[in-house]
């Protein structure tokens, strides 16, 4: 019918010139046939202005309307004020209209000959007032191939699936957000263009369905795992953050410890806290240690130098004390015979200046 500006209006939209006298109060199941957003010519959700929501044509699944098309559906809410509202965009199933649905059972093709295998979203429908021109999508039923509902085991959980991404609230309080890592792959053929098949099914990759996993205990742990396994997480109640990568590297910061280490897969680390202040590992043996005003360092081989809180020097090596040799020296010096690893004469005054000098240091004397 036509506008009075002039425009055309569809002859299934809801007008008083072309409404049933028999009203329907049913609720029946139905599938998602297309959408029809704000920006499709079809869409006159705006009664002649600009469109004011995105609707759906909904094909009806089981019963006496089992095929039957309704135009314009509109989408029941969660919110709908001026602040608060909320908004989903229901899936369709592109290239089957119910002209086809006659053909398609026929042929017996398997992945096709039940409605509710397709792929949109399954819906219930009911109409505004009972008047079949006002269709209401009122809720969603669950799809013939959706996973199996909860167990008594699993008890009262929240669970959604969109795009491949999921929310988990399980009974516990437990939060679970994760993202699988995949694509839109063609899932069904169009019939109405065969050589295009149409994109409407997201399908993770293989051993990929939880590229990006989220989770908030009830104990306030978050943690945050990302293929191929790299991880962080944050306790609250033990003020910590650790952040390991899937070949073991990690870095871990305490609270109650007020620590700092960062570790490799080798054995290497780095530490910083309160008793040692900050210790060098590597992957074989400590390397370096500070901490309460004393330095030390070694190495494998049994090398050490080490500088004591009372201010002494300490040297040693794999077959003993270091400084044990320097007084064995000058011993040596003292009753005339030659100073071993010094190459000096055995009465040369000088060489028992060098050895006095170096038990000072060592000393602290």
């Amino acid at each position: 019918m036509q506008r009075q500006d002039g425009s055309v209006r569809s002859s299934n939209n809801p007008v008083r010139q072309n409404r049933y006298l028999i009203k329907d109060y049913g609720l029946y199941k139905g599938v998602v046939r297309s959408v029809i957003y704000t920006d499709d010519d079809r869409n006159d959700s705006g009664a002649g202005q600009d469109p004011t929501e995105t609707v759906y044509v909904v094909m009806v699944i089981g019963g006496d309307r089992d095929g039957q098309i309704f135009n314009n559906a509109r989408l029941m809410r969660n919110l709908g004020g001026f602040d608060n509202y909320s908004e989903i965009t229901l899936k369709s199933t592109e290239g089957i209209s119910h002209q086809d649905i006659t053909s398609i059972i026929a042929a017996g093709d398997p992945s096709l000959n039940k409605i509710e295998k397709l792929g949109g979203d399954s819906v219930y429908i009911q109409f505004l007032n009972g008047d079949p021109h006002m269709p209401v999508i009122v809720g969603m039923s669950n799809h013939q191939e959706a996973p199996a509902d909860s167990t008594s085991t699993d008890g009262p959980v929240f669970v959604e699936r969109y795009n491949g991404i999921t929310t988990d609230i399980d009974k516990n309080g437990v939060f679970t957000w994760s993202k699988d890592n995949g694509a839109y792959v063609p899932f069904l053929p169009n019939i109405d263009n065969p050589l295009a098949p149409f994109i409407n099914q997201f399908a993770p990759l293989t051993g990929q369905t939880d590229a990006v996993v989220v989770t908030l205990n009830n104990t306030y742990e978050l943690s945050v795992a990302f293929l191929p396994g790299l991880t962080i997480t944050a306790d609250g109640l033990k003020d910590s953050v650790s952040i390991a990568t899937a070949v073991g590297t990690a870095f871990e910061i305490s609270g109650p410890t007020d620590s700092l280490k960062l570790s490799t897969t080798g054995g290497a680390s780095l530490a910083l806290d309160t008793t040692s202040g900050l210790s060098v590992k590597t992957a074989t043996g400590d390397a370096l240690a500070i901490g309460n005003g004393a330095v030390s360092l070694k190495n494998t081989a049994g090398a050490n130098l080490s500088f004591d809180a009372t201010g002494f020097i300490k040297l040693g090596n794999s077959s003993g004390d270091v400084l044990k040799d320097v007084l064995e020296a000058l011993i040596q010096a003292l009753t005339t015979e030659a100073p071993a690893g010094f190459g000096a004469p055995l009465l040369n005054v000088a060489t028992y200046v060098q050895l006095l000098t170096k038990i000072q240091l060592i000393t602290g004397g």
